[in-house]
């Protein structure tokens, strides 16, 4: 039981910030945000080099209100579903089909390991592109956030399991 808790309080912390991160950028604020989207190093730079010019990267993409919300939804249901499975025990025995809140962990578990991993060029610890702000920030906060948070979910996953 304590396992569950305390990954769960973690799970419940860090999905609220990133959710409410997102709320803000769909509002319009732009503090952080050219340091969250991953971008196509400058010509001619130095893709190995940790010095970056914010103001010649390139972003990937640049995501429209609705994504931002939709990326913050995401996160406060996943905050929120923590909540209720410490709060209310009879909600971790519920399925459907195959779907299960034990289910549901492992699957975040996997996706968020993955993206630690990342993709071999631009995120993760696999990236090859390097001279950007994204990717100090990939390098020192974004990576061992997933690592943290797939690692809390699979806690709380296995603790889910042994309670059932």
């Amino acid at each position: 039981m304590f396992t569950l808790f305390v990954s769960g309080a973690i799970l419940i912390v860090i999905f609220s910030a990133i959710a409410g991160i997102h709320f803000f950028w769909a509002a319009g604020g732009t503090w952080g945000i050219s340091a969250a989207l991953p971008a196509r190093a400058p010509a001619g730079a130095d893709t190995r080099s940790d010095q970056s010019s914010a103001k010649r990267d390139r972003l990937l993409f640049s995501p429209g209100r609705l994504t931002t919300v939709a990326v913050a939804s995401v996160f406060l249901a996943g905050a929120t579903g923590c909540a209720a499975l410490l709060g209310v025990p009879e909600l971790r025995r519920w399925q459907w089909g195959l779907l299960s809140p034990t289910v549901g962990a492992y699957a975040g578990a996997i996706l968020f390991l993955l993206r630690a991993i990342g993709e071999f060029q631009y995120v993760g610890i696999t990236k090859r592109i390097r001279g950007t702000d994204f990717a100090w920030w990939d390098d020192r906060l974004f990576t061992p956030l997933c690592f943290l948070i797939s690692g809390c979910l699979y806690l709380f996953a296995t603790a889910l399991t042994a309670i059932e």
